[in-house]
């Protein structure tokens, strides 16, 4: 709805959306790994990881 005011092509607006698909993918593997590294920190500093079964 922005984008036809903004002056920007119709067939731009295809483009876009599938960039920010492969951006928006990115975007959950970051997130997701930022909150795997939160809760290892946190464990590890709390001595609730058994490091043995960890590492095997």
């Amino acid at each position: 709805m922005i984008l036809p005011q903004l002056h920007v092509p119709v067939e731009a607006i295809g483009l876009i959306m599938g960039i920010y698909a492969l951006a928006d993918m990115l975007e959950t593997v970051n997130n997701c790994l930022g909150d795997v590294s939160a809760t290892l920190i946190v464990a590890k500093s709390e001595k609730l990881i058994d490091e043995k079964v960890y590492y095997s």
